[in-house]
């Protein structure tokens, strides 16, 4: 996949609709899970946060810095 390809890739995601309605989505229920969880449960589930927010911030990147994916 060419980078331009990627950018486009990128872009397309970053600006889907849906990609913020899910990821909202996707918070909340960790969120009222996170309320009930035991320490364990409530560590994975933080880890799980910690890693959508990363691959977004990844996502958004690419367009940013024209990232090269196959690397």
């Amino acid at each position: 996949m060419s980078i331009q390809q990627q950018r486009d890739l990128a872009k397309t995601i970053i600006s889907h609709p849906a990609l913020s309605e899910i990821t909202e989505r996707i918070q909340q229920k960790m969120f009222k899970r996170f309320i009930t969880a035991n320490d364990d449960e409530r560590k994975v589930i933080s880890d799980l946060i910690t890693s959508m927010e990363l691959f977004l911030k990844e996502i958004r990147a690419i367009d940013v810095e024209g990232e090269d994916l196959d690397k």
